[in-house]
């Protein structure tokens, strides 16, 4: 549901010429208290990888389906910081013609 509700606001455009994708994973409340026996964290690290792939396909930049902010919850530095430093590479490669 949030990577829809990502691509669906993308398409939109960016307003004031940033995109900033929030990546908050919190689960929502009904389903935290039906299952009370277990961790928010436990709860929510259960999108991780769906999300994950979605940020790997992204592309940064000021174009109009770019993002420029990733930001989230829960986050597993060991993927998530190499993930995103790949998107930066993939900046520089665009901007710089170097592969």
């Amino acid at each position: 549901m949030l990577v829809e509700y990502l691509e669906n606001k993308k398409q939109r455009g960016r307003p004031g010429g940033f995109f900033v994708a929030g990546l908050n994973l919190t689960a929502e409340t009904d389903y935290i208290i039906s299952h009370l026996s277990e961790s928010l964290k436990k709860l929510t690290l259960q999108s991780y990888p769906y999300l994950m792939h979605w940020v790997q396909k992204q592309s940064p930049g000021p174009g109009k389906q770019c993002l420029n902010i990733i930001a989230g919850d829960f986050i597993r530095s060991e993927h998530f910081v190499s993930d995103i430093i790949a998107l930066n590479k993939k900046l520089l490669r665009t901007n710089t013609g170097i592969h």
